[in-house]
């Protein structure tokens, strides 16, 4: 109850600073621009936490989940959170690459902040594009340590999105696995017609050697992308072991 109280004679106080922001002296408005970005620091820090959290840790774990995996796109504020593609390469965040085969790609891709009931993840990444040259967009995400430490034939990955968009899109994904000089792939494709469509990789397919693996990433690739607004609400990646016979 004091904790509520404290909060809103906070909030109290900075409408009143805001209010009075266009009658204040020079150096009153320096002093409290100060303490105001302080105050921003502390509660940009606190909502970077609590929306990783928030969004780092609620999955739909089917049974046999042993592993699980949401990208910082999906999880955490980026910077910037929109950007126009002007070149065949664009990172986003530290974990994802979007690569174009089109000239002059006339894209732009965003982080919004989710806000369905049914929503997982905090943020979602919105592609809009319009007179798009291309025949597809390809989402390049790297799969950390963690998901690559352990896997053997035995074990299943599975990835599920959250899409939706103005018109069907056709979404293909590809499993990459690099073992010295060899790069085994598997390609799935998503059923269109699902809202949380998903597909699941076999390794025992992969033709995986004995021997660790040096890297681990997905491709999300979206087929005919032009004059579509295409909105990844959701992304995740699960390792399960296959039941045994």
């Amino acid at each position: 109850m004091i904790g509520r109280l404290i909060q809103s004679l906070a909030l109290r106080h900075w409408r009143g600073r805001a209010a009075a922001a266009q009658t204040l002296d020079p150096s009153e408005t320096l002093e409290t621009r100060a303490r105001a970005r302080a105050l921003q620091r502390e509660l940009d820090g606190f909502l970077n936490l609590s929306d990783r959290r928030a969004g780092g840790d609620t999955f739909r774990r089917p049974p046999g989940t042993e592993w699980a995996w949401r990208p910082e796109i999906w999880q955490s504020p980026l910077s910037p959170k929109g950007q126009v593609i002007s070149e065949n390469r664009t990172a986003i965040g530290a974990e994802a690459s979007l690569f174009v085969d089109g000239r002059e790609p006339e894209v732009a891709l965003s982080q919004r902040a989710n806000t369905g009931l049914d929503d997982l993840a905090p943020f979602g990444l919105s592609l809009d594009c319009y007179h798009y040259q291309g025949g597809f967009l390809s989402l390049v995400i790297d799969i950390p340590e963690d998901g690559c430490a352990g896997l053997e034939p035995r074990h299943l990955l599975r990835l599920d999105v959250h899409v939706s968009s103005e018109r069907p899109a056709r979404i293909s994904s590809r499993l990459n696995i690099r073992q010295g000089p060899q790069t085994n792939t598997l390609v799935r494709d998503f059923d269109p017609s699902h809202a949380r469509p998903m597909v699941e990789f076999d390794l025992a397919y992969a033709e995986l050697e004995r021997r660790p693996i040096d890297r681990l990433w997905l491709d999300l690739i979206l087929h005919d992308p032009a004059m579509n607004q295409i909105d990844l609400r959701d992304v995740t990646l699960m390792r399960l072991t296959r039941a045994a016979f």
